[in-house]
């Protein structure tokens, strides 16, 4: 905005640990009575001082230059905060959850994934290491228990449900998911629940998570990028080598389908594979599908350069374009949870028309459950191995 890039559209902008200063940003209106300062920076000078908890800035555009309160960085203690369902409640379901309401709850032990996929912008290596780790399980039993209380006393004639948002459950912690466990077996919570995972994590961690099965966990959600992680040039997460990946994915399946646990995936392309990885993974996807009853629903997405803290791979992107221009390109991105034909990974390039269309053509495979539903019939290419 003071480059003059694009319009002056935000009067405030606050970056990072929202949760108290948004709580003081209320405050200030509140007192305001409705004469809010004319000037941005004058609300901005009215914040209380720095020691507002948590790493933050607040900036805005005052005559053509940038004037920004920051935070002293005093840490969050997130065994103080309410359970966000205690605030805001909630109205909507996950289809995994048979109609049973559904919360948003975490351990708030992370802002990201305790893993450091090169690709991925929720790396620890953007988002930092976990924090108080010890107490994760209990916040998170916290807000199960406050998600069942509050399905009770606002929609006594419903059930409760809730997906815990961390990029991976407790850190995929042994200790952290043997103490959930603990405590919900304990107090038991008529609770049915999900979480992510990675495909290593539900391999090592099968015993937990057979207790937490019996304790209201019905459903996982994991992440696949390819058949070859070495093409990739490698996954953090990728902890087991020795055995081949695909292998190990079906070992997870396998597990969840005898648990009783519903799988839904995300599927990532565009990270630098061949197209024959691509369709070898697709190929994989329906196969195991068939036999192990997921995973379902699936996901696509194409890999986006993110920012990553103001990197973004000497790309040099100024983001301030729409990601995919008009055309056949973002008709088909229509199809992906994310894309874009503007801000490709380093290295890769933009997607070819052709190979998106490749992989949304395919997707009629994966609109359906398995379990559930009659394959459709392929009505492409006779040649093509998908059955």
């Amino acid at each position: 905005m003071v480059d003059r890039k694009i319009e002056h559209v935000f009067d405030l902008v606050v970056s990072g640990d929202g949760e108290y200063l948004i709580a003081e940003l209320g405050e200030l209106v509140a007192r305001a009575s409705g004469n809010l300062p004319a000037q941005a920076s004058d609300f901005v000078r009215a914040l209380p001082e720095p020691a507002t908890r948590g790493d933050w800035i607040a900036g805005c555009v005052h005559e053509c230059s940038i004037y920004a309160r920051v935070s002293s960085g005093l840490p969050l203690d997130y065994n103080e905060l309410p359970s966000p369902v205690r605030v805001f409640g909630l109205s909507s379901s996950f289809d995994v959850f048979d109609g049973r309401l559904t919360a948003h709850v975490s351990s708030d032990m992370g802002r990201g994934c305790i893993y450091s996929c090169a690709f991925c912008s929720e790396s620890s290596a953007v988002t930092g290491s976990p924090r108080d780790l010890r107490n994760s399980a209990d916040r998170l039993f916290r807000q199960l228990s406050d998600t069942v209380t509050v399905v009770r006393e606002d929609h006594p004639l419903l059930q409760a449900s809730a997906f815990v948002e961390d990029s991976v459950m407790l850190g995929g912690s042994a200790g952290q998911l043997e103490r959930l466990a603990h405590r919900l077996e304990c107090a038991p919570l008529d609770i049915h629940w999900g979480a992510q995972l990675t495909i290593d994590l539900i391999i090592a961690r099968k015993q937990e998570l057979l207790r937490l099965r019996r304790s209201g966990l019905r459903y996982l959600f994991v992440g696949i990028e390819t058949l070859i992680p070495a093409e990739i040039g490698g996954m953090s997460k990728d902890t087991r080598s020795r055995r081949r990946w695909l292998d190990r994915i079906e070992d997870a399946l396998s597990f969840l389908r005898d648990a009783d646990i519903k799988c839904g995936c995300a599927v990532l392309f565009g990270l630098g594979e061949s197209p024959e990885n691509r369709r070898a993974l697709l190929d994989e996807l329906v196969r195991m599908r068939s036999i192990y009853g997921g995973p379902h629903p699936i996901s696509f997405n194409w890999a986006v350069q993110h920012p990553l803290r103001g990197s973004d791979d000497s790309k040099g992107y100024d983001y301030l374009d729409w990601p995919t221009p008009k055309g056949e390109l973002l008709e088909l991105f229509r199809h992906f949870g994310e894309a874009s034909a503007r801000y490709p990974l380093h290295d890769v390039g933009t997607p070819r028309i052709d190979e998106v269309r490749e992989v949304v053509t395919r997707m009629k495979h994966f609109a359906h459950d398995p379990r559930t539903s009659v394959w459709p019939s392929y009505e492409s290419n006779p040649s093509e191995t998908l059955q």
